[in-house]
């Protein structure tokens, strides 16, 4: 067995000196800064910055073609139920049947542009909503990074913040200075 000896008052406090600058370096290291937050609307720098207005209406000018286009078939397809539906007693069984086989032409049509207006659309969100989106994210982190910030939160999740924590009108600018 061994025998442990007793260290003696004064070598203790010399240990105790010596470990000290050790233990306040470690406690210094570990104290962290707090950490900045800032806030972004998101939906405010869509509708704010002239930069993304023209990329959506870019976006937009396609799928709105075939959506108007949509929208006057199927009004045509209203029409055509609409006259057959009133004028289906009085006419001739030929009569009836042209009409039958025009609806359901004009009902083919309908539904090819319904596809047309889904293809569209997600191909714009492929080639151009996807990318906006990576644009307004990268402006803003590049805001959050010139201001310190190292987490933005999206406006809707917040429940109270200062408004100097709020990036989103400089995010705007710099949406818009960049383009």
């Amino acid at each position: 067995m061994q025998r442990i000896q007793r260290i003696p008052a004064s070598s203790r406090t010399a240990l105790l000196l010596l470990a000290l600058p050790v233990v306040i370096l470690s406690l210094a290291a570990a104290r962290t800064e707090p950490t900045a937050v800032g806030v972004v609307d998101v939906d405010l720098v869509r509708e704010r910055s002239a930069h993304v207005q023209a990329q959506l209406r870019a976006l937009a000018s396609p799928v709105q073609q075939i959506q108007d286009s949509l929208k006057a078939k199927q009004a045509e397809l209203q029409q055509l139920l609409s006259e057959y539906a009133a004028q289906q007693s009085a006419a001739t069984e030929e009569v009836n049947q042209r009409r039958v086989e025009r609806i359901r032409e004009v009902s083919r049509e309908a539904e090819e542009l319904s596809r047309q207006f889904e293809d569209a659309w997600n191909q714009a969100e492929q080639a151009g909503l996807a990318p906006l989106r990576d644009t307004i994210f990268a402006a803003v982190e590049q805001e959050a990074a010139a201001r310190g910030m190292r987490v933005i939160l999206r406006s809707d999740s917040v429940v109270y913040m200062d408004d100097a924590q709020d990036i989103t009108q400089a995010v705007v600018s710099r949406l818009d200075a960049n383009r």
